[in-house]
């Protein structure tokens, strides 16, 4: 993937400068003729998207940075909020609804031209390869939970076969509108069973635990880069509001979504770690101190996560398939079928995924790059660059939230690489 990169910026940085990698559509009503998912739908793959693998990983993020991470949550939570429906009024002509820019690359191109939109590729690239590698981490965890007759490892290698199954049937967002309600289902079963188990153990030392648990500690920030990895959706986002029938009902779908997220994100963070204290696991579904209800949990898991897998896995296939197809292929007169490039994405997140499988280190450092600098830095940014805050009080608030970024950035990369040399050494 690395390798990738390298000649990706090295060798077609100029010639992709030339045209947007994504195709462009003059205004909402253009678009009206695609299927489209419904109101209920959207909500399921935004829902899907936010309360997905990354969830699984909040007890252990509350337990690391203590009762202040609570606070962050919901923090987090509202600011993401802003920030994704900023990011749609960075994309419309001011006054309209005129859509002028594809996603965060050509908001940043109007900003910083060329190095802007290259940045926000490879953090868009790098950012869902993440969360692609991610799920089929915690698949290969919860699998090895369950058959623990083969490896982590090896279960990331047959997790890879199945999903190739499933990107080669799921053509659109919309085609897994109706796949992403079963997926949000499975996860809320197994949100309240991993709850019920909690509460069986809450009366023994719920008092014990929440006074041994400080109110911050030093890997705080290993915690908010968690948190706020929990909360990406923000590069789905221009994709989940072209796929809408009502694109009018996105600040309202929003809204519903993350309000309610947040406050189940606080929730589910907290009981655990009030039932089970120190033995919180960084995937709490693998923790849990009932059998039955952990081998269920992780079957739910494993549904939910494989279902969850294509979400990013589409503006990232979009935007490498534009990248074969346009800069690569061309020279040679042919065309990549969109295909091959889903079944590239699934083969490299599964050789990564099988090579390193450490959940939470892997969502707490694409929390602090990337996550930080897409979903804080360059939407704000851009914003008051581009003059579509309000007022001034709309500033001092973007600007808060730049700050915020980049301490989360610096700060979560220091305490990812500080928590694994310590459990190395």
């Amino acid at each position: 993937f690395f390798i990738f990169l390298n000649f990706f910026v090295k060798q077609m940085s100029e010639k992709m400068m030339e045209e947007p990698f994504l195709p462009t559509f003059d205004s909402v009503k253009d678009i009206e003729n695609k299927s489209k998912s419904g109101l209920f739908g959207t909500i399921a793959n935004v829902f899907n998207s936010i309360v997905g693998p990354a969830f699984l990983a909040l007890p252990y993020a509350i337990l690391q940075g203590g009762k202040l991470t609570l606070a962050v949550v919901l923090f987090v939570g509202f600011s993401s909020c802003y920030v994704g429906k900023l990011i749609i009024r960075c994309m419309l002509e001011p006054g309209t609804s005129k859509i002028i820019s594809q996603g965060h690359s050509d908001v940043a191109y109007r900003v910083w031209g060329d190095k802007g939109r290259l940045l926000v590729d490879i953090l868009l690239i790098a950012l869902l390869f993440g969360v692609c590698t991610m799920c089929i981490v915690l698949i290969g965890t919860s699998m090895n939970n369950l058959v623990p007759t083969l490896t982590s490892a090896e279960w990331c290698l047959v997790t890879g076969g199945s999903l190739l199954i499933i990107v080669t049937f799921a053509e659109t967002l919309s085609h897994l509108s109706y796949l992403s309600t079963i997926g949000a289902i499975s996860m809320f079963i197994s949100l309240g069973l991993v709850l019920v188990d909690a509460f069986d153990n809450l009366e023994n030392d719920m008092v014990k635990n929440w006074n041994e648990l400080p109110f911050a500690t030093s890997k705080l920030p290993l915690a908010c880069a968690i948190i706020i990895f929990s909360f990406d959706a923000q590069p789905l986002l221009p994709d989940v509001m072209k796929s809408m029938k009502e694109p009018k009902k996105f600040p309202f779908m929003l809204n519903i979504t993350f309000a309610f997220v947040s406050t189940l994100k606080a929730i589910f963070g907290t009981i655990p770690v009030l039932a089970f204290g120190n033995s919180v696991q960084q995937a709490i579904n693998t923790g849990l101190h009932n059998y039955y209800y952990r081998i269920t949990v992780s079957s739910l898991v494993v549904l939910n996560t494989l279902l969850t897998y294509p979400l990013p896995m589409f503006p990232l296939q979009s935007i490498l398939h534009s990248i074969f197809s346009k800069y690569i292929l061309k020279k040679f007169n042919k065309k990549l079928p969109e295909i091959v490039t889903k079944w590239i994405i699934v083969f490299s997140t599964t050789a990564v995924a099988s090579s390193f499988p450490k959940f939470a280190i892997v969502v707490a450092f694409c929390g602090a790059i990337a996550n930080s600098s897409l979903s804080f830095i360059l939407p704000c940014i851009c914003s008051i660059k581009l003059g579509y805050s309000y007022n001034v009080f709309e500033k001092i608030w973007q600007i808060i939230l730049i700050i915020f970024g980049f301490l989360a950035m610096g700060l979560g990369v220091a305490n990812v690489f500080l928590s694994e040399f310590n459990e190395t050494a």
